[in-house]
């Protein structure tokens, strides 16, 4: 991936694109793949978590900044709440960096497991 710089003109169509393809990978974690499968999809996003996540939570803490620097909204209690509620929806987005490498980590080891429908047997299979 390479660096944006100022000259990148950045679209909604580029957001679009990013959004549609997140909805994508969770509509496929849906499915329950198997566990490669699943490691292999979500290895290029734990690894780039921690730009990923500090970019979300910086995203969401502009917007918080934004909102309360604009000078067309007044400053009333569901500003200060929307405030309040983008700055903590960035602080449990940065929590999330150890929870997602714990999760690569267990996919990558464990063995396929699939749901049996008498809901009988240990849910592995060898």
């Amino acid at each position: 991936m390479t660096d944006l710089t100022f000259d990148d003109a950045l679209t909604a169509e580029d957001i679009h694109r990013a959004v549609h393809t997140l909805a994508r990978l969770t509509d496929h974690l849906r499915t329950g793949p198997e566990n490669t499968e699943a490691a292999a999809l979500l290895a290029p996003l734990v690894h780039a978590a921690p730009a990923l996540i500090d970019t979300v939570a910086q995203v969401l803490r502009e917007v918080s900044r934004l909102l309360a620097q604009h000078a067309d909204v007044p400053w009333d209690a569901t500003v200060t709440d929307l405030v309040r509620e983008y700055l903590d929806a960035a602080t449990a987005v940065d929590q999330l960096r150890n929870p997602l490498s714990k999760t690569l980590s267990l996919l990558e080891q464990a063995p396929i497991r699939t749901v049996h429908g008498d809901g009988g047997g240990s849910g592995t299979c060898r």
